[in-house]
């Protein structure tokens, strides 16, 4: 490992530069109803409150079910969010830093496997930085999904591949590490079920080590490939037992057999267009919005490349590109930022594109190195589209344009292209969901701090890279910068007004709510979306259960106003009172609407008024 402690100071600058540039542009907030499913299963997860996603029930889609989404992101914010509610933070919005920590981790582990592979110190930290602020990784480090987690775990499992293949004969190193690999890809399989396709690839990456097939090397191999069938034999028991009821779901025979039936019976009408979408479309295209991966087109043509490291990095790209075509058909696009779907193996196809990186930033020619350079600094510019307008800005605006819902055709239609139409939507005025910029003035001076931090540990971070000195100095300096950064923005962001913490009657309902609650009660909120629901999905109480109402709905002929559901909603108070515990309501009243509590009454419950506010923003009552 003395290239590691040699070469340490590197990494540490280019994860802290990462880590420091995502905290500068700091979210948040979940821009989509997945990121706060996420955010639901942690918090329900931490607090023992099983595998579910009651506070999305009002949400037309999910309707309060998790749907065996993978369990390993959600597990890992479970110490954020006790943490979080110990010391009186956002639950919800402290979870945006793992996404952040997780790219800003794989763009280190990229610059210590382009080392491995003898690449050049400025190549190298190049790649890292290339991949963290040049591709889509920049908009999906600040946003509550799983891929990152996913694309940090695959290249763990290929840093690992190669330090194996260094590693010398007959030594602990050549079982150690492709066993490493093997329970990286494990982990990245049980974050999202769709990596398990980069297995094969790894694979075949594996056996094409010539010193895996020399007689005295035999025995190791069988010993891995025993190793390996018995570890994973056991990692199913194990978790099994100790992973929550639904967790796991989606590796069973049963979730297999409905896999089985249902794919062949699936539309495959739009395969050719999913595929040349996701890679290509003026609205999703990978080589659009991550413009240095263009690279990796270039890489097999050189003559410092080997085809055989090139092959299974792109050949994983396209089996995932592959998958998310044959499943999806015409569904294969998303509101959010390009091809969010193909994250995880953007580590393998910035490893494919190291080759020509390298041989562009050296070439002797002036203009080739130049237009390298350009195209990442292109790759950089692309990504502050996504920082300026957010993706449901975005979306309602094309909704509006168009006057008809997004589709798939939508994502070739030049005049929607996000890579514009977001600089357009912020010159027109729409603020950007960067937290920094909905800080209300209270903690105004905090988020400066945070600000001037993130600043310096970049400036720090990129003077040590350029000017390569003494390296101690600089490395304590930026872990320094980078923890206390790290740990004032979650401080800071609890000011954020998007979450209405500056409400005086939220704050002072929630305590009362708190006071008088217990572990197996029932808050029902009126409703998702609403304010008090992003307030108490950040601050409310971890002890009762809590429910997110949905918002009322229109008929479609006579366009009268009801509550969908209700008699699900009636089932749940049920259930708690039948089993002795209480049921809250706090809801909303609105001129124009009937209040829940009058729905609620029709379905023979008593509804009692236990606190409404003299400004009458917020009602509390007791269901009986």
């Amino acid at each position: 490992m003395k290239w590691f402690k040699r070469n340490i100071s590197q990494y540490t600058a280019v994860f802290f530069i990462l880590l420091c540039a995502y905290l500068l542009v700091f979210s948040g907030i979940s821009s989509t109803d997945d990121e706060q499913l996420f955010s639901v299963i942690t918090a329900n997860l931490a607090y023992g409150k099983g595998y579910s996603a009651l506070p999305l029930f009002g949400n037309d889609r999910l309707q309060g079910k998790a749907g065996g989404v993978e369990p390993l992101h959600s597990i890992i914010g479970i110490p954020l969010v006790i943490s979080a509610d110990h010391f009186n933070l956002g639950k919800a919005q402290i979870l945006f830093l793992l996404p952040a920590v997780y790219t800003a981790l794989t763009g280190a582990l990229l610059v210590c496997i382009a080392e491995l592979k003898g690449a050049s110190s400025k190549t190298a930290a190049m790649l890292g930085l290339s991949y963290g602020l040049g591709t889509i990784a920049l908009p999906y480090a600040r946003m509550n999904f799983r891929e990152p987690l996913a694309a940090l775990l695959i290249t763990t499992a290929v840093l690992c591949l190669e330090l194996s293949k260094n590693a010398p004969d007959h030594h602990l190193k050549q079982i150690l590490y492709p066993f490493l690999s093997l329970i990286s890809l494990g982990l990245a399989v049980l974050t999202k079920i769709t990596t398990a396709l980069v297995v094969p690839f790894f694979v075949f990456s594996y056996l094409t080590q010539k010193q895996i097939w020399k007689k005295e090397n035999r025995t190791h191999s069988i010993t891995i490939g025993l190793a390996a069938i018995i570890f994973l034999t056991l990692a199913g028991f194990i978790l099994q037992s100790i992973l929550p009821a639904n967790s796991l779901s989606r590796f069973t025979l049963q979730f297999l057999n409905y896999i089985r039936y249902t794919l062949p019976r699936l539309p495959h009408d739009h395969f050719w267009l999913a595929a040349a979408g996701l890679l290509f479309s003026p609205g999703k295209g990978l080589f659009i919005y991550s413009p240095m991966l263009i690279l990796s087109m270039i890489s097999p043509f050189l003559k410092s490349s080997k085809l055989a490291n090139w092959m299974p990095y792109v050949g994983a790209l396209l089996g995932l590109t592959a998958v998310q075509a044959i499943i999806y058909n015409d569904q294969w696009w998303s509101i959010t930022w390009g091809t969010r779907a193909l994250l995880p193996v953007f580590p393998l196809a910035a490893l494919a594109a190291l080759p020509a990186l390298d041989a562009g930033l050296n070439h002797p020619k002036k203009q080739i190195r130049m237009g390298t350079i350009s195209l990442l600094i292109i790759g950089v510019s692309v990504q502050i589209g996504r920082l300026l307008a957010s993706d449901p800005v975005y979306a309602n605006w094309a909704v509006q344009f168009t006057g008809r819902e997004i589709s798939a055709l939508s994502q070739w239609d030049l005049r929607l292209m996000p890579l514009y139409r977001h600089w357009q939507l912020a010159f027109n005025g729409r603020t950007s969901d960067i937290a920094w910029l909905h800080i209300s003035r209270n903690g105004f001076q905090l988020t400066i701090t945070v600000i001037l931090l993130a600043l310096i540990g970049i400036s720090i971070g990129i003077s040590y890279l350029i000017k390569n000195k003494e390296r101690k100095p600089y490395s304590l300096i930026i872990l320094l910068i980078g923890f206390f950064a790290l740990l004032l923005t979650p401080i800071s962001a609890r000011f954020d007004q998007r979450y209405y913490g500056s409400v005086p009657i939220f704050d002072e309902l929630t305590l009362e709510v708190c006071a008088i609650s217990n572990n197996e009660d029932l808050i029902l909120v009126d409703a998702y979306l609403k304010p008090y629901w992003w307030f108490y999905m950040n601050f409310g109480c971890s002890k009762p259960d809590w429910v997110g109402l949905p918002y009322i709905h229109e008929t479609a002929i006579h366009r009268e106003q009801f509550y969908p559901r209700m008699n699900e909603i009636s089932s749940l108070i049920h259930n708690r009172l039948d089993n002795h515990n209480q049921v809250f309501l706090i809801q909303s009243p609105q001129e124009q609407s009937p209040p829940y509590s009058n729905e609620i009454e029709k379905r023979k419950f008593t509804v009692i008024p236990k606190f409404i506010s003299r400004e009458n923003i917020l009602e509390f009552f007791a269901v009986e």
